[in-house]
Protein backbone atom coordinates (compact mmCIF):
# COMPACT_ATOMS: atom_id res chain seq x y z
CA UNK A 1 0.00 0.00 0.00
CA UNK A 2 1.71 3.36 -0.38
CA UNK A 3 1.82 6.31 1.69
CA UNK A 4 -0.82 8.22 -0.24
CA UNK A 5 -3.40 5.25 -0.01
CA UNK A 6 -2.74 4.43 3.45
CA UNK A 7 -3.10 7.86 4.83
CA UNK A 8 -6.08 8.53 2.87
CA UNK A 9 -7.33 4.81 4.34
CA UNK A 10 -6.75 6.42 7.88
CA UNK A 11 -8.41 9.71 7.01
CA UNK A 12 -11.63 7.58 6.27
CA UNK A 13 -11.59 5.51 8.73
CA UNK A 14 -11.33 8.68 11.21
CA UNK A 15 -14.34 10.28 9.54
CA UNK A 16 -16.42 7.56 9.67
CA UNK A 17 -15.63 6.77 13.41
CA UNK A 18 -16.71 10.49 14.05
CA UNK A 19 -19.81 10.11 12.48
CA UNK A 20 -20.97 6.81 13.23
CA UNK A 21 -20.51 7.42 17.05
CA UNK A 22 -21.31 10.70 16.91
CA UNK A 23 -17.55 11.65 18.95
CA UNK A 24 -17.23 14.77 20.49
CA UNK A 25 -13.97 17.24 19.49
CA UNK A 26 -14.24 20.15 21.58
CA UNK A 27 -11.10 19.24 23.18
CA UNK A 28 -8.09 18.15 21.39
CA UNK A 29 -4.97 16.28 23.26
CA UNK A 30 -1.20 16.44 21.17
CA UNK A 31 2.00 14.92 23.04
CA UNK A 32 4.94 13.49 21.10
CA UNK A 33 7.40 11.09 22.84
CA UNK A 34 10.00 8.79 21.49
CA UNK A 35 10.82 5.08 21.98
CA UNK A 36 14.23 3.29 21.67
CA UNK A 37 15.43 0.52 19.01
CA UNK A 38 18.11 -2.02 19.24
CA UNK A 39 19.02 -1.22 15.39
CA UNK A 40 22.38 -1.20 14.85
CA UNK A 41 24.49 2.09 14.02
CA UNK A 42 25.71 -0.19 11.08
CA UNK A 43 22.27 -0.27 9.37
CA UNK A 44 22.04 2.10 6.88
CA UNK A 45 19.07 0.97 5.30
CA UNK A 46 16.78 3.28 7.09
CA UNK A 47 17.14 6.58 7.82
CA UNK A 48 14.37 7.76 10.86
CA UNK A 49 16.22 5.88 13.40
CA UNK A 50 18.70 8.20 15.71
CA UNK A 51 20.42 8.87 18.39
CA UNK A 52 19.05 11.64 20.66
CA UNK A 53 17.73 12.89 24.09
CA UNK A 54 15.80 9.37 24.97
CA UNK A 55 12.78 9.66 27.32
CA UNK A 56 13.67 6.55 29.16
CA UNK A 57 17.37 7.79 29.62
CA UNK A 58 18.51 4.77 26.66
CA UNK A 59 20.74 7.65 25.05
CA UNK A 60 23.25 4.90 23.78
CA UNK A 61 20.65 3.32 21.54
CA UNK A 62 19.24 4.66 18.03
CA UNK A 63 15.61 5.88 18.49
CA UNK A 64 12.36 6.75 17.08
CA UNK A 65 10.15 9.92 17.78
CA UNK A 66 5.92 9.62 17.68
CA UNK A 67 3.72 12.04 18.14
CA UNK A 68 -0.17 11.50 18.35
CA UNK A 69 -3.27 13.66 18.29
CA UNK A 70 -6.57 11.80 19.81
CA UNK A 71 -9.92 13.40 21.12
CA UNK A 72 -10.31 14.21 24.94
CA UNK A 73 -13.66 12.36 24.95
CA UNK A 74 -12.53 8.55 24.93
CA UNK A 75 -8.73 8.93 23.59
CA UNK A 76 -9.66 8.52 20.25
CA UNK A 77 -6.85 8.92 17.69
CA UNK A 78 -7.08 11.36 14.99
CA UNK A 79 -4.07 11.52 13.58
CA UNK A 80 -0.42 10.17 14.42
CA UNK A 81 3.28 10.53 12.67
CA UNK A 82 6.78 9.12 12.72
CA UNK A 83 10.06 11.17 12.80
CA UNK A 84 13.48 10.92 13.30
CA UNK A 85 14.90 10.33 16.61
CA UNK A 86 17.28 13.28 16.55
CA UNK A 87 14.32 15.57 16.23
CA UNK A 88 13.28 17.55 19.28
CA UNK A 89 9.75 18.31 20.20
CA UNK A 90 9.68 21.59 19.42
CA UNK A 91 10.64 20.99 15.84
CA UNK A 92 8.31 18.32 15.47
CA UNK A 93 5.64 20.38 16.69
CA UNK A 94 6.52 23.11 14.27
CA UNK A 95 6.19 20.26 11.69
CA UNK A 96 3.58 19.19 13.06
CA UNK A 97 0.54 22.10 13.34
CA UNK A 98 -0.07 22.65 9.56
CA UNK A 99 -0.52 18.54 9.55
CA UNK A 100 -2.83 18.51 12.64
CA UNK A 101 -5.52 21.98 10.72
CA UNK A 102 -4.92 19.78 7.57
CA UNK A 103 -6.59 16.88 9.58
CA UNK A 104 -9.30 18.59 11.08
CA UNK A 105 -10.14 20.63 8.04
CA UNK A 106 -10.55 17.05 6.66
CA UNK A 107 -12.35 16.05 8.72
CA UNK A 108 -14.94 18.87 8.28
CA UNK A 109 -14.25 20.95 11.80
CA UNK A 110 -14.22 24.15 11.93
CA UNK A 111 -10.73 25.42 13.91
CA UNK A 112 -12.12 28.70 16.05
CA UNK A 113 -14.30 25.62 17.60
CA UNK A 114 -11.75 23.58 18.83
CA UNK A 115 -9.15 23.85 21.88
CA UNK A 116 -5.89 21.88 21.43
CA UNK A 117 -3.95 20.67 24.12
CA UNK A 118 -0.52 20.32 24.37
CA UNK A 119 2.36 20.19 27.14
CA UNK A 120 5.37 22.51 27.63
CA UNK A 121 7.94 20.03 25.55
CA UNK A 122 6.48 22.00 22.18
CA UNK A 123 5.98 25.32 23.64
CA UNK A 124 8.85 28.06 22.48
CA UNK A 125 8.59 31.69 21.14
CA UNK A 126 8.37 30.68 18.22
CA UNK A 127 5.97 27.63 18.01
CA UNK A 128 3.51 29.92 20.18
CA UNK A 129 3.74 32.36 17.32
CA UNK A 130 2.47 30.43 14.92
CA UNK A 131 -0.38 28.43 17.20
CA UNK A 132 -1.52 32.19 17.54
CA UNK A 133 -1.53 32.55 13.73
CA UNK A 134 -4.38 29.85 13.42
CA UNK A 135 -7.58 29.80 14.52
CA UNK A 136 -7.35 27.05 17.47
CA UNK A 137 -7.81 27.57 20.64
CA UNK A 138 -4.95 26.01 22.87
CA UNK A 139 -4.59 25.14 26.03
CA UNK A 140 -0.49 24.64 27.05
CA UNK A 141 2.19 24.16 29.47
CA UNK A 142 4.86 26.67 30.61
CA UNK A 143 8.07 25.68 33.11
CA UNK A 144 8.11 27.80 35.83
CA UNK A 145 11.40 28.78 35.52
CA UNK A 146 10.52 30.63 32.57
CA UNK A 147 8.06 32.55 34.65
CA UNK A 148 9.88 33.24 38.39
CA UNK A 149 8.16 36.28 38.77
CA UNK A 150 4.22 35.05 37.74
CA UNK A 151 5.48 31.71 40.31
CA UNK A 152 6.28 33.72 43.09
CA UNK A 153 3.31 35.77 42.91
CA UNK A 154 1.38 33.13 42.67
CA UNK A 155 2.45 31.10 45.71
CA UNK A 156 0.94 33.93 47.77
CA UNK A 157 -2.37 33.55 46.30
CA UNK A 158 -3.00 30.07 45.93
CA UNK A 159 -6.73 29.28 46.17
CA UNK A 160 -8.54 25.59 45.82
CA UNK A 161 -10.33 25.21 42.58
CA UNK A 162 -12.70 22.08 43.33
CA UNK A 163 -12.59 19.36 40.48
CA UNK A 164 -15.62 17.72 41.81
CA UNK A 165 -16.85 16.69 45.29
CA UNK A 166 -13.75 15.03 46.59
CA UNK A 167 -10.77 16.62 44.70
CA UNK A 168 -9.28 20.28 44.66
CA UNK A 169 -6.25 21.70 43.38
CA UNK A 170 -4.45 25.07 44.73
CA UNK A 171 -4.24 27.43 41.69
CA UNK A 172 -4.10 31.32 40.72
CA UNK A 173 -5.30 32.43 38.03
CA UNK A 174 -4.52 36.20 36.70
CA UNK A 175 -3.58 37.47 32.72
CA UNK A 176 -0.58 38.70 31.55
CA UNK A 177 1.63 39.72 28.46
CA UNK A 178 3.79 36.32 27.12
CA UNK A 179 6.07 37.16 23.89
CA UNK A 180 3.88 39.87 23.08
CA UNK A 181 0.40 39.13 23.56
CA UNK A 182 -1.88 39.25 26.91
CA UNK A 183 -2.65 35.53 27.55
CA UNK A 184 -4.60 34.20 30.11
CA UNK A 185 -2.25 32.07 32.93
CA UNK A 186 -2.95 29.73 35.74
CA UNK A 187 -0.84 28.30 38.31
CA UNK A 188 -1.18 25.41 40.03
CA UNK A 189 0.38 23.45 43.24
CA UNK A 190 0.66 19.92 42.89
CA UNK A 191 3.76 19.53 45.81
CA UNK A 192 2.83 19.64 49.24
CA UNK A 193 3.45 21.83 50.89
CA UNK A 194 1.56 23.78 48.33
CA UNK A 195 3.94 25.72 45.74
CA UNK A 196 3.08 27.17 42.50
CA UNK A 197 4.69 24.44 40.21
CA UNK A 198 2.69 24.35 37.03
CA UNK A 199 1.85 26.70 34.39
CA UNK A 200 -0.90 26.63 32.04
CA UNK A 201 -1.83 29.42 29.52
CA UNK A 202 -4.97 29.38 27.24
CA UNK A 203 -7.27 31.01 25.00
CA UNK A 204 -10.52 29.25 24.07
CA UNK A 205 -13.79 30.19 23.64
CA UNK A 206 -16.38 31.14 26.52
CA UNK A 207 -20.05 30.85 26.53
CA UNK A 208 -21.65 33.98 27.23
CA UNK A 209 -25.26 33.64 26.38
CA UNK A 210 -26.12 34.26 29.64
CA UNK A 211 -24.95 38.05 29.03
CA UNK A 212 -27.12 37.83 25.65
CA UNK A 213 -24.87 36.46 22.89
CA UNK A 214 -22.03 33.75 22.49
CA UNK A 215 -18.77 34.49 21.33
CA UNK A 216 -15.15 34.02 21.26
CA UNK A 217 -13.69 35.30 24.41
CA UNK A 218 -9.90 35.62 26.00
CA UNK A 219 -10.21 36.22 30.23
CA UNK A 220 -7.37 38.82 28.76
CA UNK A 221 -9.22 41.26 27.31
CA UNK A 222 -12.66 40.21 28.88
CA UNK A 223 -14.50 38.47 32.34
CA UNK A 224 -16.81 36.85 30.46
CA UNK A 225 -16.60 32.89 31.14
CA UNK A 226 -15.32 31.36 34.19
CA UNK A 227 -12.33 28.85 35.27
CA UNK A 228 -15.00 26.99 37.12
CA UNK A 229 -14.38 23.21 38.19
CA UNK A 230 -15.72 22.03 34.59
CA UNK A 231 -13.81 24.18 32.43
CA UNK A 232 -10.72 22.93 34.26
CA UNK A 233 -11.68 19.05 33.91
CA UNK A 234 -12.47 19.96 30.20
CA UNK A 235 -9.14 20.75 29.13
CA UNK A 236 -6.86 18.95 31.87
CA UNK A 237 -8.97 16.68 33.50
Amino acid sequence: MSRAVGLCARRYIVGRAIERFELPLDTLLYDATNFFTFIASTNTHCDLPARGHNKQKRHDLRQLGVALLCSRHDRIPLMHRMYGGAVPDTRSFVEALPLIRQRLVDLGRSLDSLTLVYDKGNVSKTNQGMVDKTELHYVASMTPSSQRDLVAQANARLEPVGLDEEESVLAYRTCRTIWGVERAVEAFASTRPPRADGLKIWRRRWNVASRGGTGRRCCATSSAGSWDANTWKRCFG
